[in-house]
């Protein structure tokens, strides 16, 4: 585990939180972060269930995983969990760790003050959607190819 000025370095370079521009509200940011440590293997998500959280990579590397398919690869610096802390709906997916993992939480209501404050976090995390949606796109188009073939 981190001590609290290590970890306020680490989380100034997450690309989400490089938009909070005031060192003050990073500061209450980062103090207000649950960091959980996974072993590598363990399901962290799992598809159906309740989300409202989001996930931080800090260190390690994760699977999306949807049918026994993996959508997407995340590592340092990237999230997760966000379209069900927006919507309050079921996750989409699941998430597995590839290898050992420390992560950052962020609740609901913490994203929503952040977002409060520097409007460009917002932002940021729309551009990542569009770009998970357009490689979505590309996975599913890819798989019609393929089944298409057989």
């Amino acid at each position: 585990m981190l001590d609290s000025t290590e970890r306020l370095e680490i989380v100034r370079q997450v690309p989400i939180f490089r938009e909070i521009e005031s060192d003050d509200i990073l500061r209450e940011v980062n103090a207000a972060l649950l960091e959980l440590w996974y072993p590598a293997g363990h399901l962290i998500l799992d598809e159906g269930r309740k989300g409202g959280l989001l996930y931080i990579l800090l260190s390690g590397r994760v699977q999306v995983e949807k049918d026994d398919t993996v959508l997407a690869e995340l590592k340092k610096g990237d999230f997760f969990g966000e379209m069900s802390i927006f919507n309050s709906a079921p996750l989409s997916a699941s998430v597995r760790a590839v290898e050992e993992c420390e992560i950052l939480l962020l609740t609901q209501q913490q994203l929503y003050e952040a977002i409060a404050i520097s409007p460009g976090v917002a932002i940021y995390m729309i551009r990542i959607l569009c770009k998970r949606v357009n490689q979505m796109n590309e996975t599913i188009s890819d798989l019609q190819a393929q089944v298409g073939s057989l």
